[in-house]
């Protein structure tokens, strides 16, 4: 899975930088989740973009038996030109006082607020166990049955 910041850097990328006429957005399972968000900023950050949603199903065979299974596929179709606006899926774009407009190289790296830090990693996997439930610790300091405090 990607994240959302990268799928909005790539895309706005193609749109403005290559101006490609279209970007076509795919997400499958867990990945429509950041498909749609991403559209979303799109949206958001894109002046007259034109969206279009279209659901497909995917076959895919698995194991030897060669059984079948059935997964939706989410496309997104971005693009700066109407195609067809009576689609069932269309989305008109977002009027300019509801857009604010970034450069290309923001989209890229965009600009954090003070006191924020980049996600980055949550820590290594620790020990596999505490010390104080170790076999090695447990059997030092286990006093032998039968015997009493002796103070």
């Amino acid at each position: 899975m990607s994240r959302v910041g990268n799928i909005v850097a790539r895309a706005s990328e193609m749109l403005l930088q290559q101006n490609l006429p279209e970007v076509t957005l795919r997400g499958v399972k867990l990945a429509t989740v950041n498909l749609i968000n991403s559209v979303d900023v799109l949206r958001r950050r894109i002046k007259g973009l034109h969206v279009e949603w279209r659901m497909e199903m995917i076959e895919t065979t698995q194991g030897e038996f060669k059984s079948t299974k059935r997964i939706p596929l989410l496309l997104a179709i971005c693009s700066k030109t109407s195609k067809d606006t009576s689609a069932p899926g269309y989305l008109a774009p977002l009027p300019e006082s509801e857009v604010e407009e970034k450069p290309l190289e923001e989209l890229k790296n965009p600009v954090r607020p003070e006191g924020t830090r980049p996600r980055g990693t949550r820590g290594t996997r620790g020990t596999r166990g505490s010390q104080r439930g170790s076999r090695s610790n447990r059997f030092r300091t286990r006093r032998p049955r039968g015997t009493l405090n002796q103070t």
